[in-house]
């Protein structure tokens, strides 16, 4: 390939790598997006493009890298893209896990049934009021426990440490080789074995690992489906790459495509995996292929069985918090009609009142706190307000707060549960639940 079309090629796919970027960070509030985590696919895009970038120059101008660079980018660039898919397992399953635990610490704490959903709707069987209340600790533990453990810094340590460990064999690699040091005489040969070692190691080794992390995990944004996706054609491409250098050491005058396009072709479509496909996802979001209307969602909140298949569901959105929220909200709502008497205002000052108020704000609201929902800075620093004046509380900001989770819930989770509710033979099978659900137009 001449000079000039492999630079229309390289500036082309850096337009493309531009482009992908500016999308994500532009569309980073979509669910498809957020929870996929907006660094990590940032991340992604780097990585997997500077690979693309490097193994096509390389493989039409090998002269434009200077020796040295053909040790380190292969020894870094490979690792650190099976480290940087790695962890977008590792937060699924944090994801999805986090959200169990919240559900599981949220069960049981009331007597009443439509205070709180049994753990039993994850499980077929009934259990007893003495190990509903056991499951509810351990998940309590559990969730306090691998809080800090599975968040976004522990993972960046946890790459940067495998990192600094490749970055030390290459260096020391770098040391015992005089060849990667001397231009005239670039002939890496030994210096790629460990390289090659490490990418086996991860396919073999590291894959099932990853795949028995997310096997029982349910998510309604098709990332397992996705992350699957990434595993498999990453597998084909190394029993493809391994194929063509066991043909050439044998000598066999079989018809093998370059080792390069196999990872070049890889790593393109994992872009379109990873990369285009949640892009495409997060406009189906805001234009649903399915009619919804506020009338049906507001039925499916107020009734008990639907809304406790709902709660399930956001578990599997990863916006159990919402719902919690909404449930605790109603039931202040109530507890506000049974025991504020005083017509003359709407200032809460009864001291049970008062309590739950701060338990709503400490539990979902103020900032960093252990089920923080997603809503506008503007309505988080009201609440602050709000509670920084004390007793007696306006219902004000909270009612504001409750329409915005509302809206969440009706245009995030809503559209994927009917989808979910559609396509399942075993929820809501008769016409009337489905005509509940789906509003003809």
């Amino acid at each position: 390939m001449e000079t000039t079309p492999l630079l229309i090629v390289l500036l082309g796919w850096l337009s493309i790598l531009i482009v992908s970027i500016l999308m994500i960070y532009m569309n980073r509030k979509a669910p498809a997006i957020h929870y996929r985590g907006v660094g990590l696919l940032i991340a992604s895009i780097i990585v997997n493009g500077f690979l693309v970038l490097y193994y096509i120059a390389h493989d039409r101008k090998p002269d434009w890298f200077p020796c040295f660079l053909l040790l380190w980018i292969p020894s870094l660039g490979v690792p650190l893209w099976f480290l940087v898919n790695g962890t977008r397992f590792f937060k699924l399953a944090m994801l999805y896990r986090m959200n169990q635990a919240k559900l599981g610490i949220s069960s049981g704490d009331e007597s009443e049934n439509d205070h709180g959903i049994e753990l039993t709707s994850f499980q077929p069987g009934s259990v007893t009021e003495h190990t509903n209340k056991n499951i509810q600790q351990r998940f309590r533990k559990w969730y306090y426990r691998h809080q800090k453990r599975f968040s976004l810094n522990s993972l960046i340590f946890l790459i940067l440490g495998f990192m600094l460990f490749h970055s030390l064999m290459t260096v020391t690699i770098h040391v015992i080789s005089k060849d990667v040091i001397t231009y005239e005489n670039c002939v890496i040969d030994w210096e790629m074995i460990p390289v090659v070692s490490f990418h086996g190691a991860y396919v073999l080794l590291m894959f099932p690992g990853l795949v028995w992390l997310v096997w029982k995990v349910e998510d309604a944004h098709w990332i397992k489906r996705e992350l699957m996706l990434v595993l498999t054609v990453e597998t084909i491409n190394f029993t493809g790459r391994l194929v063509a250098v066991v043909t050439r050491m044998i000598g066999s005058t079989f018809p093998v495509a370059p080792t390069t396009w196999f990872t070049v072709a890889t790593l393109v479509v994992v872009h379109i995996i990873t990369i285009v496909f949640p892009l495409i996802d997060g406009w189906q979001e805001n234009h649903p292929g399915t009619q919804t209307n506020h009338t049906a969602f507001q039925i499916i909140l107020d009734d008990p069985y639907m809304f406790q298949s709902f709660k399930l569901f956001s578990v599997k959105d990863f916006s159990v918090e919402n719902v919690l929220f909404y449930e605790a909200y109603k039931r202040l709502s109530r507890n506000v009609k049974i025991r504020h008497r005083d017509t003359k205002t709407s200032l809460i000052g009864d001291s049970y009142l008062v309590e739950e108020i701060l338990q709503i704000y400490s539990t979902f609201i103020r900032t960093k706190s252990s089920f923080e929902l997603n809503i506008s800075g503007r309505s988080r620093r009201e609440m602050d307000c709000t509670i920084e004046g004390g007793p007696p509380y306006s219902l004000k900001t909270l009612d504001n707060i409750k329409e915005e989770v509302f809206i969440n819930m009706y245009h995030h989770t809503y559209p994927r549960f009917v989808r979910a509710t559609n396509t399942s033979s075993r929820t809501y099978s008769d016409s009337t639940s489905e005509s509940i659900l789906v509003s003809k137009s």
